[in-house]
């Protein structure tokens, strides 16, 4: 059995590629100016729906015609768990006035389908 070693020279060498990567890396991020695209100006603006009592997943919003935010998101109930999605899912609507107001929630679009769905068993095709 042969044992490799680790020698001085292989550490200049892995150290000396750690250190091209490193100066070649932030020079090139400082070469391109990116300061005049909107989309890495972004900022988070925290959370602007929670409802007490659901898990909160997949939101999707569109400005409507009326002028406000809807917002379409999924939620489930949290006494079923992280696992609830499978089968206690429903896709809900809320609106505001703004991305930057709250959220209220306003109707169930898709209620759950209830026991039997999410994980079935597998079909064997012949």
């Amino acid at each position: 059995m042969s044992e490799s070693k680790y020698t001085r020279k292989r550490f200049l060498k892995t150290s000396a590629l750690g250190i091209a990567a490193v100066f070649f890396g932030s020079s090139f991020t400082q070469t391109f100016d990116f300061s005049d695209k909107p989309y890495f100006k972004l900022k988070p603006i925290g959370r602007s729906l929670e409802l007490e009592g659901y898990y909160i997943w997949c939101s999707s919003p569109i400005w409507g015609e009326d002028g406000k935010v809807h917002l379409f998101y999924s939620r489930w109930k949290k006494e079923k768990g992280m696992g609830g999605w499978l089968n206690g899912s429903e896709i809900c609507r809320a609106e505001a006035d703004s991305p930057f107001h709250k959220f209220e929630h306003k109707e169930v679009i898709l209620a759950p389908r209830g026991e039997g769905f999410g994980m079935q068993q597998p079909v064997t095709i012949r």
